[in-house]
């Protein structure tokens, strides 16, 4: 992990404000979003002692956090909250063509944030995500906002057929896929920290 560099693209569209549930406790899809980058944040800081860059939907970014203070300090002083459309292929598509995707040298681990449909249809995505070039050296990761299966169904395609993709589904419905699998481990506890390391590591 300390070789690679980490990118956060975080969907803070209107639909962001709706109800969803955090391991059996009703939450916004906002506040879980949050709440999972805090975690992410410190875990990156920790254990690798890099920084992340943070890039929003409809808000301007914030590059090299290192401190879950930080971006606390920044959502708070730029009022960032969920408002607005869904432009989840023109920010990707304007990440893949910065200096700083096509001149890395290291590997950059993205984690795309999404409750549901980008503008202008799945599609186009789709064919950004499946046909960028070098897969290997910018893998995805794609985590659902929402246990409403309907507004991520598309996603599955992602997973099935893109290089170097992989799909989280939200916190309730991978504890209870975890759950399922681990039906016969009664010594498995699934928390906070597993669903993080899940979306970090696949």
């Amino acid at each position: 992990m300390s070789s690679c560099n980490y990118v956060l693209l975080l969907d803070d569209s209107g639909s962001m404000n709706l109800q969803t549930t955090t391991f059996n406790m009703p939450n916004t899809r906002w506040i879980e979003l949050i709440d999972n980058v805090k975690i992410i944040i410190e875990f990156v800081g920790n254990i690798t002692k890099k920084t992340i860059d943070i890039h929003f939907l409809n808000n301007k970014s914030i590059y090299n956090v290192s401190s879950v203070e930080q971006f606390i300090l920044y959502l708070q002083n730029n009022n960032i909250m969920p408002g607005g459309s869904t432009p989840l292929t023109q920010k990707l598509k304007e990440l893949f063509d910065t200096e700083y995707y096509k001149k890395c040298r290291c590997q950059i681990n993205a984690y795309i944030f999404t409750d549901g449909e980008p503008d202008g249809g799945y599609i186009h995505f789709y064919n950004l995500i499946k046909h960028r070039p070098n897969p290997s050296k910018y893998p995805i990761s794609i985590i659902a906002c929402t246990d409403d299966e309907r507004n991520i169904a598309w996603m599955d395609k992602l997973d099935d057929d893109a290089p170097y993709v992989d799909v989280v589904d939200d916190a309730y419905n991978e504890m209870n896929q975890i759950k399922k699998i681990q039906s016969m481990n009664n010594d498995f506890i699934i928390s906070i920290g597993t669903y993080i390391l899940k979306i970090l590591f696949g």
